[in-house]
């Protein structure tokens, strides 16, 4: 069966020089099933090829996806250094949820369920701003040279397993000349350590499916094995293998597995420590508005994702098995979520609980599709169903999104503020009334009295109003301890806001 039926022109497979076994291709279709890009060609979508453009517009392409996956690290860098002394700053955690949102999708798209093609143009709009795309440009463009598309595959594999140690030097790199011009070596002590951290999560799901791509094949003819990928370059031979042991494992090993496991094993050793400055800096990216007992549980969003890829690579014969495992797999964690509701907020437990429901239904419509007996009627109610449910939860994102960040701008600009929401300054009087009205038998009571400079922590109280909070002195997050990275003055985010 021709993945593509438009690509499959039929005919005699072994007339001329085909070696397709549904015959004939359409132009820029070649090899098995016509399922591969011809030279000239490249992927422009699931089981598409379009013609490689010009190399100035793809260079071009490439500055402007580079630039967009810039700006968006650095504003996620910014607002995690930011927040490491501040209370959390909700919208920065929105914009997680979204891309944990988006991620998601993308992945759920690589199945192949006979999506309608108004579905598949919706996921390729959320794939190219779930994280890094190649809808905008081509790597292959850039890497064929001679037509062989085995060799631009496994050139592809190379570049993908060196892109984050390439990265890496490149940020070390910016803050060692910063810290250069600067004369401060706390840029390389903090803010390297978070750009790292905030990076190498952004990048790590595109990075798993890349890797975990060269384990995929799919048998053509009885015994023997192509790359699910791309069905010109054969499994198991002398070269699979030999990049097989020499990229792949290796870098699923160290990129998949090690360093997020890395990670969270720092996280756990200073668990008791989670509020000290230097590790809020460093790790708040991934501890960032997620309960002090949850601070563990962005490295259970990032497994998932490489549980749903595992599946996408290892299920290959049998797309209901597939889909269905998959379903499992989100159900249990639709619950799991229900269950722990590991964010601070109520607002940000129901968009995350959302996220998991709207692509677990997603999957569930498309199983329907699977059947191919659908009448007209049926399909579009499930076409329907899977548009609307996906623009609703955007929908609902944004309007929990832009209503932090309008009251962001609000208490930025006092005046603007209580002219339009009066409400987030009506918690100044209880809060004047609830410190003095403080007794001394309170833990807090005698804690604030030994900090040198309450008054100044009292007037920033007073002058500065508490976003959609409620202040508990009775729980503060700072613990004097003997570490050296916790001398320190206390501030307004040591707090406990919740």
């Amino acid at each position: 069966m021709c993945p593509r039926p438009n690509s499959c022109l039929g005919g005699d497979p072994f007339d001329n020089h085909s070696i397709s076994w549904t015959g004939y291709c359409t132009e820029g279709y070649t090899d098995n099933m016509c399922e591969s890009c011809a030279w000239g060609y490249s992927r422009a979508g699931k089981d598409k090829c379009g013609k490689c453009p010009p190399l100035d517009v793809n260079i071009v392409r490439l500055v402007f996806v580079i630039i967009a996956m810039v700006a968006y690290n650095t504003y996620q860098i910014w607002a995690a250094l930011k927040n490491a002394t501040k209370p959390t700053a909700i919208h920065s955690i929105y914009l997680k949820i979204l891309t944990n949102y988006l991620q998601l999708v993308f992945l759920v798209t690589e199945f192949r369920l006979s999506w309608p093609q108004p579905v598949l143009n919706l996921f390729a709009a959320q794939e190219s701003s779930g994280g890094v795309t190649e809808q905008l440009y081509s790597i292959e463009c850039f890497l064929s040279s001679n037509g062989d598309s085995s060799k631009v595959y496994f050139e592809k594999m190379i570049f993908m397993a060196l892109l984050p140690a390439a990265i890496s030097v490149a940020v070390v790199l910016f803050w060692g000349i910063v810290t250069l011009k600067t004369g401060k070596l706390k840029y390389l002590r903090q803010e390297l350590a978070a750009s790292l951290v905030i990076v190498f999560f952004f990048i790590h799901p595109t990075l798993t499916k890349a890797l975990f791509s060269m384990f995929s094949c799919t048998e053509i003819n009885s015994g023997e094995f192509w790359l699910t990928i791309d069905l010109a370059i054969s499994c198991y031979d002398s070269k699979h293998y030999l990049y097989l042991f020499t990229v792949g494992i290796p870098a699923i090993a160290v990129w998949v597995f090690a360093v997020p496991l890395l990670c969270l094993i720092v996280l756990i050793r200073n668990r008791k420590h989670l509020d000290e400055l230097w590790l809020r800096l460093q790790y708040g990216f991934l501890i960032g508005g997620f309960s002090r007992e949850r601070y563990y549980w962005e490295f259970l969003v990032t497994f998932r994702k490489v549980a749903v890829i595992c599946c996408s690579v290892f299920f290959t014969n049998s797309v209901e098995i597939q889909a269905l495992t998959v379903q499992i797999l989100l159900i249990g964690f639709l619950l799991l979520q229900l269950k722990v509701r590991p964010y601070t907020l109520r607002e940000l437990n129901s968009t995350e609980l959302s996220a998991i429901l709207v692509a677990d239904l997603t999957i569930y419509c498309g199983l329907y599709y699977l059947t191919e007996s659908l009448s007209e009627g049926s399909s579009w109610f499930f076409f329907l169903l899977i548009i609307v449910s996906n623009v609703l939860f955007l929908l609902y994102w944004a309007v929990g999104f832009l209503g932090h960040m309008l009251d962001k701008i609000a208490l930025a600009v006092p005046g603007l503020g209580r002219l339009f929401k009066p409400h987030l300054f009506e918690r100044d009087a209880y809060i004047e009334s609830f410190i003095t009205g403080l007794p001394a038998s309170n833990p807090a009571y005698a804690l604030l009295n030994k900090v040198q400079g309450m008054k100044q922590l009292y007037g920033c109280l007073l002058r500065r109003p508490i976003l959609n909070t409620r202040f508990a002195l009775a729980k503060p997050r700072y613990q004097p301890s003997s570490s050296p990275h916790s001398q320190r003055r206390l501030g307004v985010g040591d707090l406990e806001f919740g």
